[in-house]
């Protein structure tokens, strides 16, 4: 009886909760959404008080995942990207089940899958793409890049926690899994695009840290048969690429691989001269996956990424530009240099694995005139509150002491 209650006890220890928060702290503060990085800061103003509210209700099974929200990324010729945006506090919980199922050796064959990545600490885009390089330098030349269809709103939940609870024989632990993989909307009514969103027996929430795991484990028997006799197979999420010798052994096991997903209830997208889902050729010729464009000796972020970098640089001084009134804004010079550093600093860690240090000196250029251009319609404003008499702090983003008065 005592293998049957470990796990949930695992969940009921305070210093587990605050491990967790330090990670869900650390990719908050990190995101690229203003809420999220917003909420991350309100919660740490009382983070010991707050994370012993959820260890009490936890250890006395009243923790309760309240609703989260969901929001669409657009994106340009296709539906909207679905993601789940939960509350911290179920952001803590979700992360700390899943350090207690990443530790248990029986699952360790799902987390260390070699050919597997995203999600799992250790997996990253980099690592994929090493290992690709790798795989070219073992002898592949030839390649088929897809990615599975609408993967997140596909995973059969019921199926992939019925194999975990076949492992993990805890009930308690499991009513708090089944709870922490189900998605509830705040604002279901709202949703243009509800349908895009998982279900409660089918899918699982793109942005909850569970997801991956859940999808590695639907996916074992895909990655470990697609591996092999000089295939090799990389699997980001629902991003694959199957490399070979010859066109012919590639194709094989790209028709094998979309027969594995069918048997889950998946599909991926199939070659055709209409789609960018799925592309096939000779990696000589230089491949584009995860954003990037790799050939044997220089990856670099590919044209998609580097026309979304620059958009949105230009959004951002754009938004700052844009006429204001005579009262305290965010629109303003300290604003925008804020905004600006830190997405510049999340895309550079995102890509700092590249190699082509002559795109990168390109772009710090192109930055520069960016700035350069900025800073003298900053100071044409600046000149004109001058000459108006109206305050500069407005233009500068200092704060005026005599707000609110």
């Amino acid at each position: 009886m005592a293998l049957a209650t470990s796990y949930i006890k695992k969940l009921r220890i305070e210093s587990s909760l605050r491990k967790a928060w330090k990670t869900v702290r650390e990719n908050g503060l990190s995101s690229k959404s203003l809420d999220t990085r917003n909420s991350i800061k309100d919660f740490e103003k009382n983070d010991y008080r707050n994370i012993r509210k959820i260890y009490d209700r936890i250890r006395t099974n009243t923790f309760i995942f309240r609703a989260s929200r969901g929001i669409t990324i657009p994106r340009p010729g296709k539906e909207p990207r679905p993601i789940v945006m939960a509350p911290v506090e179920n952001r803590i919980v979700q992360r700390a089940i899943l350090d207690v199922l990443q530790s248990i050796p029986a699952l360790f064959q799902y987390v260390n899958t070699p050919t597997s990545f995203g999600g799992i600490k250790g997996r990253s885009v980099s690592a994929a793409i090493t290992s690709l390089i790798t795989a070219y330098k073992d002898g592949a030349k030839y390649y088929v890049r897809s990615d599975i269809k609408e993967y997140f709103r596909n995973i059969p939940k019921q199926d992939v926690l019925a194999t975990i609870g076949s492992i993990v024989c805890d009930k308690d632990f499991m009513r708090m899994l089944d709870s922490a993989t189900t998605v509830e909307l705040s604002n279901v009514s709202s949703i243009k695009y509800r349908h895009l969103f998982p279900t409660h027996e089918i899918g699982v929430a793109q942005g909850c840290s569970l997801s991956p795991l859940l999808g590695n484990i639907l996916l074992h028997e895909f990655d470990h048969q697609l591996n092999g006799r000089g295939i090799t197979c990389l699997r980001y999420i629902d991003d694959f690429i199957v490399l070979g010798s010859s066109p012919s052994y590639v194709k094989k096991a790209f028709l094998q691989g979309l027969e594995l997903l069918k048997k889950k209830g998946l599909t991926a997208h199939e070659p055709s001269a209409a789609s960018s889902k799925c592309q096939h050729g000779y990696l000589d010729n230089g491949v584009d996956f995860l954003g990037c464009t790799v050939t044997p000796n220089n990856v670099r972020p590919n044209r998609v990424s580097l026309l979304k970098f620059k958009t949105e640089v230009k959004k951002i001084v754009s938004d700052s530009l844009t006429p204001r009134d005579h009262s305290y804004s965010d629109r303003s010079l300290r604003s925008m240099l804020h905004k600006l550093h830190h997405y510049l600093e999340g895309w550079g860690n995102q890509y700092n694995f590249c190699n082509d240090k002559k795109l990168f000196m390109n772009l710090d250029k192109w930055l520069n005139d960016q700035l350069r251009e900025a800073m003298i319609r900053f100071n044409r404003e600046y000149q004109r509150c001058i000459n108006k008499n109206i305050l500069c702090q407005t233009v500068l983003g200092i704060h005026c002491v005599s707000a609110g008065k």
